[in-house]
């Protein structure tokens, strides 16, 4: 019985991705990223591979979506990015590729200074994989910048 009230719980927090995806898709100005960025964060790092998954997709929608407050974008980044970077090492490749992506796309619609100061923080992680994939996300962003 106490398996069905968690495979419930994890169903509902999934549907309310859901909703939040929507909700992005259709009438992104309505979306408060303040009031769920708990919630969003909490998501990423769901032990249920569904809802993790559901999380990173929805992040990647947020930063991919044309015309984003940048000065929103550097609030909401601060708190989920670090916990999307950490996704990149996934084990489980249909997590890392969604996570790589996210952390892609919000290199793209935030400020630069923003998300390398998030990048610097996984150089120097004890898992390659994150270092690498930090190390290689700051030297796109160098390549992109004008100087």
């Amino acid at each position: 019985m106490a398996q069905d009230g968690c495979d419930e719980e994890w169903r509902m927090q999934y549907d309310a991705l859901d909703n939040l995806r929507v909700l992005n898709k259709h009438n992104p100005s309505e979306l408060q990223l303040a009031h769920f960025t708990r919630f969003i964060s909490d998501q990423v790092d769901n032990l249920r591979s569904n809802n993790s998954r559901n999380a990173l997709t929805l992040v990647y929608e947020i930063f991919s979506r044309p015309g984003v407050k940048q000065q929103m974008m550097a609030l909401f980044v601060n708190d989920i990015l670090p916990v999307v970077l950490n996704k990149t090492a996934s084990e489980k490749s249909f997590i890392s590729s969604v996570a790589k992506r996210a952390v892609s796309s919000a290199a793209e619609a935030i400020p630069k200074h923003v998300t390398c100061n998030v990048l610097l923080s996984g150089v120097d992680s004890k898992n390659i994989s994150l270092a690498e994939f930090s190390i290689h996300s700051i030297w796109v962003l160098v390549q992109k910048t004008d100087i």
